[in-house]
């Protein structure tokens, strides 16, 4: 089972910092860090919500024409998020700590990631999570993209 944050489920939700929810990107745990076992979506993706279960729009990637327009310049900034999360943000030699990258991403990165995003009347908040399906934990780590205009 799954249980997501309550501004990622529902749709259009508002998020944490006020806004419109236009979606959001799950850094890939399994796909690009020091333990990569497959490298099917990519480091910022929502493989399934995008391609196998388009019922759930409160979890697929950022749309819209304020994100067509953010996209390509905000490429740099994702990367630099999933570099902190793959390579500084590790516990127990290759284990991911999400909410270490959240700490991480949070005391700068977040600030000059919404100073670009503002040009474009979205924002961004990092989200880091652990669901259960009651016998193993599984963490996430989400950029949830606003609107602010």
């Amino acid at each position: 089972m799954r249980i997501a944050t309550p501004n990622m489920g529902n749709y259009p939700s508002i998020g944490s910092r006020g806004g419109t929810v236009i979606g959001a990107l799950e850094l890939n745990l399994c796909g690009g860090g020091p333990c990569a076992m497959c490298k099917c979506c990519g480091k910022w993706n929502n493989c399934c919500a995008d391609t196998f279960c388009p019922c759930c729009p409160g979890v697929t990637s950022p749309k819209g024409p304020e994100w067509e327009a953010a996209k390509e310049g905000f490429a740099p900034f994702m990367e630099e998020a999933a570099t902190v999360a793959y390579e500084k943000a590790i516990r127990c030699g290759c284990c991911n700590d999400v909410m270490m990258a959240k700490q991480l991403l949070d005391a700068d990165w977040t600030s000059r990631a919404n100073a670009y995003l503002a040009q474009h009347g979205l924002s961004v908040e990092v989200c880091a999570f652990y669901t259960s399906d009651g016998k193993n934990t599984t963490p996430h780590l989400v950029m949830q993209f606003s609107k602010t205009a």
